[in-house]
C-alpha cells in the first residue's frame, strides 16, 4: 500500500477548511456578481504573491496557463451552476471530480487502490443524503454546467499534476491572474463594468481582503501543494471533502439548520475522507 506524504495529507485537508471559512465572505459580498468574486479572489492573490513573494514568480510555461485557464473555467461553471440550478445537485455533480482523475490513471496503465474508490463511494453517498439533491427540479443548464465544472477541474488537476516540481508560489500566482482576466472577461461579456455597482464600505472593503486571502491565496496555494505531493485522484478525493466542511460552517457561522438525515450524510462524508488519510500505515516527513 502506497504510503501518503504528510504535507499532502494536510495540504488537501487545507483545501476543505479554506472552503469552509471563505463561506462566510461569499455571504456578506451577496451583492456581488460570480465574475466581481473571482475577480477579488484572483486579484487579491495575485497582488499579495507579487509583493511579498516577488522572487518566486518565473515566466509560465504554457502548460502552466492551460491548468490556470481549466480551474478558473471550472470555478467559473460552478458559481452558474449553482444560480441555475442551486446549490444542492451542483455540489454533488463536483463532488464526481475524482473519477475523471481515476479514469485518466487507468488509461495510462496504472491501478487505482481500492481505498480511493472506497473513500469516494462514501464522501458520495454521504454529500447526497446531506444535500437532497433530489429535492431540486432539473434544471438542464445547471446540470451541464455543474458537468463541465466536474469534467474541466478533473482536467486540470491531472495538467497540474504535469508539472511537479515547479515552485507552488510560482503556479499559485499564474492561476490567480489567470482567474482574473477570466473573472473580468465575463463581467464585459455581459455588458457591465466590473464593481460599478458594488456600495463600499470599510467592512465590505476588509471582507472582500479576507475572502481574497483564504479563499483565494491558502485554496489555491493548498491545491496546488495536494496535486504536488499527491497522486492527484487521492489528492482531489480529499479535497472533495470541503462539500461537508461547508455545510458544517454554514450551521456554525450561518445559522442553517441541517436535520439528523442531513448530520448523518456529513458524517458519513467525513468519515469516507478519513478513511482514506488514516488508511496509511506511517506517513513520509
Amino acid at each position: 500500500m502506497e504510503v501518503l506524504s504528510r504535507k499532502g495529507i494536510i495540504a488537501a485537508c487545507m483545501i476543505s477548511v479554506t472552503a469552509a471559512i471563505a463561506l462566510p465572505f461569499v455571504n456578506v459580498l451577496e451583492v456581488m456578481k460570480v465574475e466581481e468574486l473571482m475577480i477579488v479572489r484572483g486579484g487579491v492573490t495575485s497582488i499579495m504573491v507579487a509583493l511579498l513573494l516577488s522572487s518566486h514568480v518565473s515566466r509560465p510555461s504554457w502548460r502552466i496557463l492551460q491548468f490556470s485557464t481549466l480551474f478558473s473555467l471550472a470555478t467559473l461553471c460552478l458559481f452558474y451552476a449553482i444560480r441555475a440550478w442551486g446549490p444542492g445537485p451542483s455540489l454533488v455533480v463536483i463532488t464526481l471530480t475524482p473519477i475523471v482523475n481515476i479514469v485518466a490513471k487507468l488509461l495510462r496503465g496504472k491501478n487505482v487502490e481500492r481505498r480511493v474508490y472506497f473513500a469516494m463511494t462514501g464522501l458520495l453517498v454521504g454529500v447526497m443524503i446531506a444535500l437532497n439533491p433530489w429535492q431540486a427540479s432539473f434544471d438542464l443548464e445547471g446540470f451541464a454546467l455543474s458537468m463541465l465544472a466536474m469534467l474541466l477541474a478533473g482536467f486540470g488537476m491531472e495538467v497540474m499534476a504535469g508539472k511537479k516540481g515547479i515552485d507552488a508560489y510560482n503556479k499559485t500566482f499564474w492561476l490567480a491572474l489567470v482567474t482574473t482576466l477570466i473573472g473580468c472577461l465575463a463581467s464585459v461579456s455581459t455588458g457591465q463594468i466590473p464593481f460599478v455597482t458594488v456600495v463600499w464600505t470599510f467592512w465590505h472593503a476588509l471582507a472582500l481582503v479576507g475572502f481574497g486571502v483564504v479563499g483565494g491565496f491558502c485554496y489555491y496555494l493548498a491545491n496546488i501543494i495536494a496535486v504536488e505531493e499527491l497522486e492527484t485522484e487521492v489528492a482531489t478525493t480529499i479535497a472533495m471533502a470541503e462539500t461537508p466542511a461547508v455545510i458544517v460552517s454554514s450551521w456554525l457561522m450561518l445559522g442553517d439548520t441541517l436535520t439528523y438525515t442531513q448530520w448523518s450524510g456529513v458524517l458519513i462524508a467525513l468519515l469516507a475522507t478519513y478513511s482514506l488519510v488514516h488508511s496509511q500505515k506511517k506517513n513520509t516527513p
